[in-house]
């Protein structure tokens, strides 16, 4: 899965401690603890073409430094965020990078989730802006069906999106348009069904 965060250029943080490593924090079984090894996490820097250390505090204030863009370069700026479905440090990464370029200044930023259909706006619009419902989340969008991993992995960034008023956007599209896509291509498809596009 992937979340792109779109936010304008800003000067880098501060540092200091990101990441909150007690179990107790995050809502995730103890096998899911138990199996996490950070001598066995791997990170590789692209840029620089040589492997990291697993600790976040360390890597992502620079990071958000290296990739600052000046004012008069293009904005807003895309920051992909992958992640393996199930895997809890994963989503604490993902979560940790949405509040450290979320407090860097005051410039808007949205949340796009691999997780939600283009379709999903409303109920997505409605969580953020309006109850606050995680229940209604799921039933609005029929997560049992059309994601269907535990949204405990999500919820952590969710209500933090919530809390912070940081629009969430559905980046997928239903899975039978992926199939016609991947059959007859992007050109190919039928002009109705470009709504379903995001």
């Amino acid at each position: 899965a992937s979340a792109a965060l779109c936010a304008p250029a800003v000067p880098a943080l501060a540092e200091g401690p990101l990441l909150d490593l007690n179990p107790e924090a995050w809502p995730l079984d103890k096998e899911q603890w138990q199996s996490y090894s950070p001598q066995r996490a791997i990170l590789y820097d692209t840029r620089a073409g040589s492997f990291l250390s697993p600790s976040p505090s360390k890597h992502i204030a620079t990071a958000l430094q290296r990739g600052r863009i000046t004012q008069d370069a293009l904005s807003p700026r895309v920051i992909f965020a992958g992640e393996e479905h199930t895997h809890p440090m994963h989503h604490m990464w993902q979560f940790e990078l949405i509040k450290a370029v979320n407090e860097l200044d005051d410039a808007p930023l949205t949340i796009g989730l691999e997780m939600f259909y283009r379709q999903h706006q409303a109920a997505l619009d409605a969580f953020v802006f309006g109850d606050g419902s995680f229940e209604k989340l799921k039933a609005r969008t029929r997560w049992s069906s059309t994601w269907g991993y535990d949204l405990n992995y999500y919820a952590k960034i969710l209500a933090y999106a919530r809390r912070e008023n940081i629009r969430l956007v559905g980046l997928n599209v239903p899975y039978p348009l992926v199939n016609m896509v991947a059959n007859y291509g992007i050109d190919q498809l039928p002009r109705e069904l470009a709504a379903f596009l995001p």
